[in-house]
């Protein structure tokens, strides 16, 4: 029963991996400075105690200077995947929208013939599946409205 309690407060937030990607970036990321902080001190106690080494110096130099490689490469390449390339902006985006209650949008409804049925503006996060696209409209009562869109063409523009 407290497996499902968790799953249900999680889900709303989350709804795939797409909105929790950012999270795990930041989570490789700082693996990989806590592991260049750790080679780091490796390098310079193997240094530092070498009588007492139960391997040659040069071992574990060339260890400590491989993790302090791969663990500069963890750091950066997840940080610049996220931060300097179009996908990972997307993700920032969608991160952005799911955590906060969504993002500022105008929704245009069109019929099949392409005649405006209806104008939607706030701010609100749209889930979409096979048949329909919905979104809870926020009212000036503080409550919100469900609105959902069959057969028909839905232009969202972010503001």
């Amino acid at each position: 029963m407290s497996t499902i309690h968790r799953i249900w407060i999680i889900a709303p937030l989350f709804n795939s991996w797409e909105g929790i990607m950012p999270i795990v970036i930041w989570v490789v990321a700082v693996i990989g400075f806590v592991g260049f902080v750790a080679s780091i001190v490796w390098f310079f106690w193997a240094v530092r105690n070498q009588a007492k080494l139960e391997f040659p110096l040069i071992a574990h130099l060339i260890c400590a200077i491989v993790a302090t490689l791969l663990a500069i490469a963890m750091s950066a390449g997840s940080l610049f995947w996220l931060y300097g390339t179009a996908p990972g902006q997307r993700e920032l985006k969608s991160f952005a929208s799911e955590t906060s209650g969504g993002l500022s949008r105008v929704v245009k409804v069109y019929d099949l013939q392409g005649d405006l049925i209806d104008t939607y503006e706030g701010t609100f996060d749209i889930q979409e599946d096979s048949s329909k696209v919905f979104f809870d409209l926020p009212q000036e009562d503080g409550s919100t409205k469900r609105v959902q869109i069959y057969n028909a063409t839905v232009i969202v523009e972010e503001q």
